[in-house]
This record gives C-alpha cells, structure tokens and sequence, in this order.
C-alpha cells in the first residue's frame, strides 16, 4: 500500500458515526486540506478563518464553537484518518460547493508556500472524491497559483499546471 492510498484509508465502521451538516462538511475538507502533512502552520490557520470568514453561515461561528469543531475534527483525524473525514464529508456537502471546496483546498496547501508531496497526494485524491474534471482542476490551479505569486515562494516556477496536483 503506497502513501496515497494510506492517506486516504477510510474506515468504513466509523464511517456512519461521523455526521456533519453541509457547512460542517465543507470545513471537514478544509480542515483536512490543513491537516494532510501532518502539520498545521500560522499561514494556514490564517488563510483558513479567512476562507470561512467570507461564507454566509460559516463565518458565524463563535470561537468556542469553532474550536470545538476543530477538536471534533482533530480527533477524527488522529483516530480514522484525513480520507475518513472528506469521506463523511462529501456525504453532506452540497453539490454547488464541491469545485468551491476544492478550490479553496488548494488555497490553503499553498498557503504556507510548500506544497509537501502529502498535500500533493491530497489534492489529487480530493479532487476524484469530490468529483472535479481535470480541466476544471487545472483551471483552479493555475487562478490559485497566480492569486498567491509572491506568497508562494515561487514553488512551482517552470511546472506545467497540468504536472502539479492530478493524474
């Protein structure tokens, strides 16, 4: 079993014991976009209240209820794994906002300016979870690339969209 499929290993016992309404869905994936190198940075945490900050619904979040769900998810994490998460995840996520999830997923990877081959791994798995065309995929790559150019560190200077995240 290489990394790719042990990143996204889904536990399918505890799948169903795993609830989340259509905004928690979304944070899910965000949370596990943060999550998929094992590591969370500032520069992630601040791109993630800024991506839940401009959507109705979700930016309405108290901290203490933010924080909550973040140990909620956390714990699901540690325990079942990131691909158990975005699993339960796109159960609930509506329709209209999978291409919107993952392009914010790819905001947040680069967010910190290393894209780890985890993240890597990630994103190619997210985007045939959540069903996103390779051109469409390609497409938000390329925005989000040019969106964050000088925040990035120059990470992919000379690599062809279409080498970056998807097979």
């Amino acid at each position: 079993m290489g990394l790719f499929d042990t990143l996204f290993k889904v536990n399918q016992s505890r799948l169903s014991n795993i609830k989340l309404s259509s905004e928690e869905a979304f944070i899910a994936i965000m949370f596990s976009a943060i999550k998929a190198d094992d590591r969370v940075t500032r520069e992630e945490m601040q791109t993630l209240g800024y991506i839940l900050s401009r959507f109705k619904g979700l930016g309405s979040l108290t901290p203490p209820q933010f924080n909550n769900l973040m140990d909620r998810f956390m714990k699901i994490v540690d325990r079942e794994g990131v691909g158990t998460l975005v699993t339960a995840a796109k159960a609930t996520l509506a329709e209209g906002l999978r291409e919107t999830a993952f392009a914010n997923a790819v905001e947040l990877v680069l967010a910190d300016g290393i894209v780890d081959p985890k993240e890597k791994e990630f994103l190619e798995k997210l985007q045939e979870a959540v069903g996103v065309s390779n051109e469409t995929a390609e497409k938000i790559i390329q925005v989000m690339i040019i969106k964050n150019r000088g925040t990035t560190a120059d990470i992919f200077e000379g690599v062809a969209p279409d080498k970056m995240f998807y097979t």
